[in-house]
């Protein structure tokens, strides 16, 4: 029988593949391979080895006054199938900012978005060195998208970090992190309409796409808010969890469709073969992949305690997170050097206008939720 830790590196052993491809693309390998190594290590463990190591982990950065087990602690602060490893709440703002340091079912989480965002910095870095955005608007959606990635990755590294202090606390960053995963959502529905769309999906939908891109998202939003307000005080309520993927999987259908498009032109045309969309083809399958182990508490379901360290399915989530978002800007670029997103005319103003709408609408949205959230 294999444990959660066992699977996370399985997993993970066939990402790491993919990320020194990428570094590969990016020009970047030398970096690759002394800063991400640490992470492709967990692929050569067995399961007994990395057991242990969660273990040794455990004896050796967590004391008992450190964490809690699960019924310690309010069950709106409780995870599926995560037993121990909780922080004690109520301590000082200071104790939980500086608990990234210490080792708790968190600890994972909080770093694996954390090293997210300086993979997008040094990737949006790179393209500027390489290319040069102001002279090309062409990778301006790569920089719409690199910003709203950072905003994703770092609205939930606050989350994961603080929200442990109170439940209200837990309720007010989580409908923060949410406003993360719309800009994430805006971000490739910008890549989607500007890189990677056809010529006639573009000159039928490209002067409504962004308004109602916005409108899609921010409805997303609400739909997550209202799920997290409702059912959020009982974690194990499985209302919620279908609220909040569906409305993103439904949010997802009008962020791809113009790649549908693609597609349906590709299989029109005599000579044209999948393969050539192998770019795009791959971030919807990440995507698909990143919708279920959200959604499903896999592995740790199957393995009730044995992944309160590592190989909680939210971590892996994380790290194809991480993959999709790099994986996303090299399918721009690779469209943007075959002349395929020649036929799009982006301007940056337009692109900030609605992003700053969308934030305004968010924080709205975000301070009425807010009321409606314990006070404890």
């Amino acid at each position: 029988m294999f444990s959660g830790p066992y699977i996370i590196a399985t997993v993970y052993k066939g990402i790491t593949e993919n990320v020194f491809q990428l570094c590969s693309f990016y020009h970047i390998d030398d970096y690759c391979f002394h800063h991400l190594f640490s992470f492709s290590v967990f692929a050569i463990f067995e399961m007994n080895v990395l057991a242990e190591l969660q273990t040794s982990l455990k004896d050796k950065w967590c004391s008992p006054s450190d964490t809690l087990h699960a019924s310690k602690i309010p069950k709106a602060l409780r995870e599926p199938a995560i037993i121990t490893g909780y922080r004690p709440v109520n301590r000082s703002w200071n104790y939980y900012l500086f608990s990234m340091f210490r080792l708790h079912n968190e600890t994972f989480n909080v770093w694996s978005h954390l090293v997210g965002i300086v993979a997008i910095i040094l990737v949006l870095l790179n393209l500027s060195d390489t290319y040069g955005f102001s002279g090309n608007k062409h990778l301006w959606p790569a920089l719409t998208f690199g910003i709203c990635a950072i905003i994703t990755n770092l609205f939930s590294t606050v989350a994961h970090l603080l929200h442990s202090k109170s439940t209200k606390v837990h309720f007010t960053m989580f409908l923060l992190d949410y406003i993360g995963v719309t800009f994430y959502a805006f971000g490739s529905g910008v890549l989607a309409m500007y890189a990677c769309s056809t010529k006639t999906f573009y000159e039928a939908w490209s002067q409504y796409y962004l308004s109602t891109l916005v409108i899609a998202c921010w409805f997303s939003y609400i739909v997550l808010c209202v799920a997290k307000c409702i059912y959020g005080e009982d974690p194990f309520n499985k209302s919620k969890k279908r609220l909040q993927v569906g409305s993103v999987v439904i949010l997802s259908v009008w962020l791809i469709a113009p790649l549908f498009e693609r597609y349906k032109t590709c299989f029109m045309q005599n000579g044209c073969s999948f393969s050539s969309l192998n770019h795009i083809t791959i971030c919807i399958l990440l995507f698909g992949l990143q919708a279920f182990f959200f959604g499903s508490h896999l592995p740790e379901k199957m393995f009730p305690g044995k992944c309160d360290i590592l190989g909680q399915g939210h971590q892996i989530f994380h790290i194809l997170s991480n993959l999709t978002q790099v994986t996303q800007i090299r399918a721009v670029v690779m469209d943007m050097r075959s002349g395929h997103s020649d036929h799009t005319d982006p301007a940056f103003s337009e692109l900030l206008f609605y992003g700053v709408l969308l934030m305004a609408l968010s924080i709205s949205t975000f301070l009425l939720a807010r009321k409606f959230t314990p006070n404890s």
